[in-house]
């Protein structure tokens, strides 16, 4: 559930520099606030994900193809 929480796109995730990597530079805005503002976004989107039920068939998924 960590590796797959650690691929979200916010900027202290590893995530982020997958997608940073793979968009065009003119989105280069987007990469500075989202560094800029990476506490208040991380919290955000930490407190969203813990209290609903997203991750739980992505991760189950995962789970499944790991251990057959």
């Amino acid at each position: 559930m960590l590796a797959i929480f650690n691929l979200i796109p916010v900027p202290p995730l590893d995530g982020s520099k997958i997608l940073f990597a793979v968009l065009p530079y003119r989105w280069q805005a987007i990469e500075d606030y989202l560094t800029r503002y990476q506490f208040i976004v991380f919290i955000i989107l930490l407190f969203v994900l813990l209290n609903s039920n997203f991750l739980n068939p992505l991760v189950t998924s995962v789970f499944k193809i790991f251990i057959g």
